[in-house]
Formats: structure tokens, C-alpha cells, sequence
């Protein structure tokens, strides 16, 4: 039988400003833009480890091939 996958943990806005290295603030806006999914959890907001994967995944771009004719 396949292992069941680990629930999502809840981060709080703290966590996940500590994991983004930005401020709480941009976290709260990051969420009320709707760029971040959120949910309230009483007077608390919380996010999902898979929605701040999702956005993080969105932010990230593959490398590009040098342009022909030039050199590294």
C-alpha cells in the first residue's frame, strides 16, 4: 500500500516571511493581491507549505542558452 502524502503544514506569516526574507508586511500583500494564497484561520492568516512552494515555483525562470556568437 502506498504511503499517504504528508499533510500540508500551516505557516504562519512569520515562517513564511522568514522563508521569502522579506517582511511581514509584504507577506500580508503578497495574499490580500491574491499572489499568494492564504486562509484565515481564526484572527490569524495562514499558507499552506504548498501554496508558498507554488508561488515560489512561479517566481523561478530557467536559465537562458548564451546568445549565439558569444562566449562565458
Amino acid at each position: 500500500m502506498p504511503a499517504e502524502p504528508a499533510a500540508d503544514r500551516l505557516l504562519t506569516v512569520d515562517e513564511v516571511a522568514s522563508r521569502l526574507a522579506c517582511s511581514r508586511k509584504t507577506v500580508y500583500r503578497l495574499c490580500w493581491s491574491g499572489a499568494l494564497e492564504s486562509v484565515k484561520r481564526g484572527p490569524h492568516r495562514r499558507v499552506l507549505e504548498s501554496a508558498l512552494r507554488q508561488y515560489i515555483g512561479s517566481l523561478t525562470t530557467p536559465a537562458s542558452p548564451p546568445a549565439e556568437g558569444t562566449t562565458r
